[in-house]
Formats: structure tokens, C-alpha cells, sequence
């Protein structure tokens, strides 16, 4: 049990990969409105990518999509970017939960926030 449990342990490091190289994950079915996007890119030309994609060994997009996305809508598909990259291939189910755990968390902070202007 303990080797499964080691296995299970996911180490991650950042790298640098160029945006046009990286491939969409084709089970994120997420589409953002005009406004996002237009608040995604004004985010981007004033704060960068400060928020850094999750990839998996093979380059596919496990977290920024959209982000990556809209920088090659901003003619930055050339751009070298920072990237999480777990120390081995996650499987299907594995990035299946870390989505859910990521949009969990992104509809609490957007709960927040709304609590904050109240």
C-alpha cells in the first residue's frame, strides 16, 4: 500500500514552454463571453500571465486554456511562458479531479469577492 500511495504523490516543477505548443485539453468544455474575454485580456496586458498554466508531460492543458487562448489572440503564440508540469503523466481521472478541484476554488473566490463588495 505504500508504494500505491508514493505513486500517487505528484511532484511539480515549472518550466518554460512556448504558448503555441501547448495543446487544449479537448474535455474542457469551459467557453467564456465577450465580456470575460475582454476582461481577460485587459488582465493580461496589465498584469501578464501571473497565473501560470498546469500542463501535463505530453503539453496538454490542464489549467489556463482560456489564458493561453487569449494570449494567442494578443499575437503572443510565439511567447516562451512559466508552466506547472507534474513529475509524471497524469492520467485521465487525475486531471479530471484536479479541474474540479480548480473550479471549486474559482467559484469560491468569485463568492468572495461578491461578499467583499457587499
Amino acid at each position: 500500500m505504500a508504494k500505491e500511495n508514493e505513486r500517487s504523490k505528484i511532484t511539480w516543477r515549472s518550466e518554460s514552454r512556448i504558448v503555441d505548443d501547448l495543446i487544449p485539453y479537448k474535455e474542457n468544455p469551459h467557453q467564456l463571453t465577450e465580456k470575460q474575454v475582454k476582461d481577460l485580456q485587459e488582465t493580461l496586458e496589465r498584469f501578464d500571465l501571473a497565473e501560470i498554466p498546469t500542463v501535463n508531460t505530453d503539453n496538454t492543458v490542464i489549467a489556463g486554456r482560456q489564458r493561453l487562448k487569449t494570449l494567442q489572440a494578443l499575437g503572443r503564440g510565439k511567447d516562451r511562458v512559466s508552466v506547472r508540469v507534474p513529475d509524471r503523466k497524469l492520467t485521465r481521472k487525475e486531471v479530471e479531479e484536479y479541474n474540479i478541484q480548480g473550479k471549486f476554488i474559482d467559484k469560491l473566490w468569485k463568492v468572495w469577492m461578491k461578499c467583499e463588495k457587499t
